[in-house]
């Protein structure tokens, strides 16, 4: 036992253990600061630098992308939508603080409503808004959707 301890600190003679350490994949001795903080690790720091971090969440990404790539593509596509309408009822909003409508008033069947729904045919008009009341907003949809399901 007293070899080997004599060894391993001839071996870290010269350095402070707490400001170097020996990554994990590729087995260099490097400063603590090229190792990501992580506070499960017995050190407070990764065991893996972050040059060797880097390529294997790379790798990583390359296979779980290359078997779930259409999962991955329409996932995307939803994120695009929904921040595409988040950005339209905000434009709404906006529009409806300084033209100061009376919100109370649905505009198809003129019933006093609490709570009044948007509804605009073209997304890329966002300001082209209706306040209608939700049985009008549902007999609206249900009347496009039956349009659409007739055109083939």
């Amino acid at each position: 036992m007293g070899i080997r301890k004599t060894n391993r600190q001839n071996k870290n003679k010269g350095l402070n253990t707490s400001k170097h350490r020996v990554c994990y994949k590729c087995k260099k001795l490097k400063k603590i600061d090229e190792f990501t903080l992580d506070k499960n690790c017995k050190f407070g720091h990764s065991y893996i630098c972050k040059e060797c971090e880097k390529i294997f969440n790379r790798i990583r990404y390359l296979k779980y992308y290359s078997i779930h790539k259409d999962e991955i593509l329409e996932r995307r596509h939803e994120r695009y939508l929904n921040d595409k309408k988040s950005g339209v009822k905000k434009a709404q909003d906006k529009a409806i603080y300084h033209i100061k409508i009376n919100t109370n008033i649905c505009s198809v069947c003129k019933k006093v409503s609490s709570k009044l729904e948007r509804h605009h045919f073209d997304y890329s008009k966002p300001i082209d808004v209706v306040l209608i009341c939700r049985s009008c907003h549902r007999l609206i949809h249900s009347q496009l959707s039956n349009k659409d399901t007739h055109v083939i």
